[in-house]
């Protein structure tokens, strides 16, 4: 059984490394592998702006995939969060009475 606070929980803390599509899909899941890659893109946005300032061109590329990536995973969790029991059982647990 899979459970939908730890779910939620997973992917609004550890979502952008893919961890709740592991804990929900398993290790199969090919998108959970590519989550982390725009992860490390941002932080190297981040350390670019430390480095060379606000006028490298590049982190100013980087750093918005971090944002976006960061509040698709929020918008993630809040959907994992609001979904019915009834629903969240048909998707991830379908083993589960309705």
């Amino acid at each position: 059984m899979k459970s939908k606070t730890l779910a939620t929980w997973l992917t609004f803390v550890l979502g952008p490394l893919g961890i709740h599509r592991f804990y929900l899909k398993g290790l199969q899941d090919t998108l959970g592998w590519f989550m982390p890659i725009p992860t490390a893109l941002g932080v190297w946005g981040f350390e670019r702006v430390q480095a060379y300032g606000l006028d490298d061109t590049l982190s100013w590329v980087l750093l918005p995939i971090f944002g976006i990536h960061i509040a698709a995973c929020s918008l993630q969790a809040i959907v994992y969060g609001l979904s019915t029991p009834e629903k969240w059982n048909a998707q991830f647990n379908p083993q589960a009475a309705p």
